[in-house]
């Protein structure tokens, strides 16, 4: 029942950026930027806290006339992801492994986010990975979904998609996951406890 106007980031640093300098009245954002945010002076309260709003399931995009109906159809193809590395890349990675697709047989490039969906347009790519709100735009504008739910279930409420997303590669990661899962367990109790010592822990971690 509220009268709201929207606008799209492509992200949620962007969307507190656009709150900071007064272009909107509240973002929409992971607490991760939110953080950051904090960490920088940003005179941000939380309105809302623990909701989930949309899930971080991923979806592949292709061109609706491309030909390629599944994972098994990207052997040959060039798909982007926002970045090699990223939580969004390691889980296409491990889709497409247990599509019983080789990840070798694909070249998977990085391509900013707020790029991706001109580049399928164009053909430089044949197919992209992402995130809300990019994979409701891409639709929008006549692209087509051959796979979601990237994460295949893996990420449960309450975890880290990073974590859950490199659970294959755990046994070769295990000191990396620990202590980021520390680091980010004193992140939590600072906010929840204590934001002067938030906002001196976070530059340095």
């Amino acid at each position: 029942g509220l009268d709201v106007t929207t606008e799209v980031a492509p992200s949620g640093p962007a969307a507190s950026q656009l709150v900071a300098a007064g272009e909107a009245d509240m973002g929409i954002s992971a607490w991760h930027p939110l953080a950051g945010a904090w960490a920088n002076g940003a005179p941000f309260v939380v309105a809302i806290d623990g909701v989930l709003i949309a899930p971080a399931q991923g979806a592949v995009l292709v061109k609706a006339d491309s030909g390629i109906a599944g994972l098994a159809d990207l052997n040959g193809k060039k798909v982007g992801v926002p970045a090699l590395g990223s939580v969004m890349d390691v889980a296409l990675r491990t889709a497409m492994d247990d599509a019983g697709l080789d990840a070798g047989a694909v070249e998977i490039v990085p391509v900013p986010i707020t790029e991706l969906i001109a580049a399928v347009d164009s053909g430089s790519i044949d197919a992209m990975v992402a995130l809300e709100p990019f994979t409701t735009i891409g639709q929008a504008q006549g692209l087509v979904s051959i796979a979601g739910d990237l994460y295949g279930g893996r990420v449960a409420a309450g975890t880290s998609g990073g974590f859950a997303a490199l659970a294959p590669w755990a046994a070769e990661n295990e000191e990396a996951i620990r202590r980021a899962r520390a680091a980010w367990v004193e992140v939590v109790e600072l906010i929840t406890a204590d934001e002067a010592g938030f906002r001196a822990f976070l530059p340095t971690y």
